[in-house]
């Protein structure tokens, strides 16, 4: 396919044919008529070839990548029936094997007979702006991927044009469904009140040079949500040559949850510390109590150990589970188990969660009814047995919780002529609270402890 030599068809000034011979921006010519393409120097360079080869429309499509022709078919057919105009991005393979981007500009031209009769017009080698967008959309992608990932919000307020710009993370910090749009009043405005005087000291003392780096945490209402949210915010002040700040940028991210574990934190460590005088409490009363009753050492100390480990039993119960309350029948078994040779004790009933202070109080009297039954009472020898029975009771006023050990198959029962820790103890019932009340039956056929507690009491203290 014939070449038309640049000097013949290039008209003109012969200080612009050289500037465009040197510059990046080539000129071609496709004569419609008979498929010949005439080019500048500059065109050549950008097709990778140089200035003294020939360089045919056939060859120009043949180094059109593949992909990329069929667009660059249809972009030329457009420009020759549609509007005559023509402008279109594609990828060339050049002679030494590289890949390049080529924008292609053009207009056509028609004859006298108003058919088309050619398209001339301009190239430019894109290749390096092709390149900048790649990694400019590479790094906006690892952005967007660490933003979504971090669940950070992006922000940027423009003091000249006092414009805040806000990325849909942000916008969703601040309470504002997907798709909605948040100025910099409402932004303002969905600060929390009590908070609102602080963050504006602290985004005046960046903008006026006082401070170099923004730290900032403060509450948000939502707007439309209504959610209370903790947003953790850092910024820096852009300045420009006079050290004049122009635009305030960061990055904020909601530490609510955080919050929420450092509250959660406070509370149980108060909680703890309350436990844990109560504990001592009572570990300073089972020692007084246990040591005044005892008649020797090797007594008090075997008495005394077995008290402790119950209530320390009776901790690990409260421990495991993930509120402040244990489960009774858990408590129960737990604590009479050591005295519970081939089943003897049956605990039946309805379960209940108790209250930290109540669960160790049953702890406490569950050892000594198990102590003393396997001592003295049915668990002393192999025929006995107990039955612990749980309930609530609807019938009068607030509900109750009832328990009853009862006692049977063991030796004949006999009173108890005097009364030392554990028996006071057992008195006291299992909530130190109003209705909480202790009833003993020494029936010969075996002894039968009644407790009844409120409901709510026990569940709760």
């Amino acid at each position: 396919m014939p070449v038309k030599e640049e000097g013949n068809f290039w008209p003109g000034d012969i200080i612009l044919r050289a500037l465009l011979n040197s510059s990046q921006i080539g000129l071609w010519t496709l004569d419609l008529t008979s498929d010949t393409l005439s080019v500048s120097e500059a065109f050549k360079r950008n097709f990778g070839r140089n200035p003294d080869e020939s360089f045919t429309y056939l060859d120009l499509q043949d180094c059109i990548h593949p992909d990329d022709m069929v667009m660059w078919k249809e972009t030329v057919t457009r420009a020759i029936s549609a509007d005559g105009d023509l402008q279109v991005e594609y990828r060339i393979n050049c002679p030494d094997g590289k890949l390049r981007w080529i924008e292609i500009r053009g207009k056509s031209h028609y004859g006298a007979d108003h058919q088309p009769a050619s398209i001339s017009g301009v190239s430019l080698d894109i290749t390096d702006r092709k390149e900048d967008e790649r990694i400019r959309l590479d790094n906006e992608e690892r952005r967007r991927v660490a933003t979504e990932t971090g669940e950070v919000g992006l922000w940027d307020l423009d003091l000249a044009k006092s414009e805040l710009t806000l990325d849909d993370r942000m916008k969703m910090l601040n309470g504002v469904f997907e798709g909605r749009a948040l100025d910099m009043k409402g932004a303002f405005n969905a600060i929390h009140r009590d908070d609102r005087a602080r963050v504006e000291a602290e985004l005046a003392g960046l903008a006026e040079g006082r401070e170099e780096f923004l730290t900032l945490q403060y509450r948000v209402i939502g707007i439309e949500d209504g959610i209370e949210r903790h947003v953790l915010v850092n910024g820096r002040a852009m300045r420009d040559n006079g050290h004049v700040a122009r635009r305030l940028i960061g990055a904020a991210r909601d530490v609510s949850h955080r919050v929420a574990a450092e509250k959660q934190g406070v509370l149980l460590n108060q909680e703890m510390s309350h436990r844990l005088k109560n504990t001592l409490a009572v570990v300073s009363s089972i020692i007084t109590q246990t040591l005044r009753a005892a008649t020797d050492i090797d007594a008090a100390r075997t008495t005394l150990l077995s008290r402790i480990q119950t209530l320390a039993g009776a901790h690990e119960i409260l421990l495991s589970g993930h509120t402040d309350t244990a489960s009774l029948k858990a408590i129960i078994r737990s604590v009479s188990s050591p005295h519970d040779n081939n089943g003897q004790i049956d605990v039946e009933g309805q379960d209940v969660l108790l209250g930290p202070k109540t669960s160790l109080t049953l702890a406490l009297i569950i050892h000594e009814l198990s102590t003393n039954a396997a001592k003295y009472g049915a668990l002393s020898v192999s025929s006995g047995q107990v039955k612990v029975l749980a309930s609530i009771d609807h019938t009068q006023g607030l509900p109750k919780l009832v328990l009853v050990w009862s006692e049977s198959g063991g030796p004949p029962v006999t009173v108890p002529t005097r009364k030392g820790f554990g028996t006071r103890l057992i008195s006291m019932g299992i909530s130190g609270g109003e209705g909480s009340q202790t009833s003993v039956d020494f029936a010969a056929e075996g002894v039968i402890y009644r407790f009844t507690a409120l409901l709510k009491s026990a569940m709760s203290e």
